[in-house]
């Protein structure tokens, strides 16, 4: 979430969740939309728009983060992995999930773009299991916990944040309270 807040200086891109009532619904509610306004009820449904403000094509990936911390890609598709290309101007709609209460609490998406190459960056490896599922586990930490951790607590060398340039990539963070189902 530190990383994500502090690159400013990279391409122009925009994230937003949008509320739904339905999976039929058209209107829908931007999340964040008035004060206060920070949860999603399980039942209702979410779905993530990514605009493009800059001039230039960007590579984009979002990344869902639950409240277990398990981090899912849900942008670009895992069948179409080198569709993550997002032109000056275009908005991409990802989805329209259902929320569901397993777990409740606050979750996020983060959205991270890259100049686009011709290789298509894409970084929907840092997707890791939830916490809970990997209690007691000693399996290696992913790609993102690496970063995570090397940005909260420093790089070997003792110095504090990451040696990652920031004006080669932008990140976007949205968060929300992940709340039951109206009774």
């Amino acid at each position: 979430m530190r990383l994500a807040g502090a690159s400013g200086s990279g391409p122009h891109l925009d994230l937003r969740v949008v509320r739904h009532a339905s999976a039929t619904d058209t209107a829908g509610r931007p999340l964040l939309s008035r004060p206060g306004d920070v949860g999603i009820r399980a039942g209702e449904f979410a779905e993530f728009r990514v605009r493009n403000t800059g001039p230039r094509p960007l590579d984009v990936t979002v990344l869902y983060i639950d409240a277990a911390f398990g981090i899912q890609s849900i942008f670009p598709l895992r069948d179409r992995e080198v569709d993550n290309q997002v032109r000056p101007g275009e908005t991409r709609v990802i989805g329209r999930f259902q929320v569901t209460d397993m777990p409740l609490g606050w979750e996020s998406a983060v959205a991270i773009a890259v100049e686009s190459t011709a290789a298509h960056q894409n970084f929907s490896m840092l997707a890791q299991d939830s916490i809970a599922t990997r209690s007691g586990d000693d399996r290696p930490a992913s790609p993102l916990r690496q970063l995570l951790e090397r940005a909260m607590f420093g790089s070997p060398t003792g110095t504090r944040g990451t040696d990652i340039n920031p004006a080669t990539f932008s990140m976007k963070l949205v968060a929300w309270r992940t709340d039951g189902a109206e009774p």
